[in-house]
C-alpha cells in the first residue's frame, strides 16, 4: 500500500446473500459463501492491516459489502473515517 492512504475493496463477491443461502455464484462458478467471503477479507487481516467492512447500497437497490483497508498502524485514522462515514 505504499503511496496509498486507503483502499476500497469488495468484502463479498456478490450482492448480500439471502438468509440461509450457503453458496454464491461467481465468475468461477458456484462457491461456498464462507469461502467466497474469506477469499476477499482474510489477506488483509493476515497482513495485520486495519480493515472496516460495512454494507453499501447499489443504484439498483441491492446491498453489497465493502471494506476499507488502512495502512499498517493507521487503526485510529481508519476508525475516525468510519465514524464520519456513519454520521453521513
Amino acid at each position: 500500500m505504499q503511496g496509498l492512504d486507503l483502499l476500497l475493496a469488495p468484502a463479498v463477491p456478490s450482492a448480500a446473500p439471502l438468509t440461509g443461502q450457503d453458496d454464491v455464484q461467481t465468475l468461477g462458478g458456484n462457491v461456498p459463501l464462507r469461502l467466497a467471503v474469506l477469499r476477499l477479507t482474510v489477506p488483509f487481516s493476515l497482513l495485520g492491516w486495519p480493515v472496516l467492512t460495512f454494507p453499501c447500497s447499489t443504484p439498483d437497490g441491492l446491498s453489497v459489502g465493502v471494506q476499507l483497508v488502512g495502512r499498517l498502524g493507521d487503526d485510529a485514522r481508519l476508525l475516525g473515517l468510519g465514524r464520519s462515514l456513519k454520521a453521513q
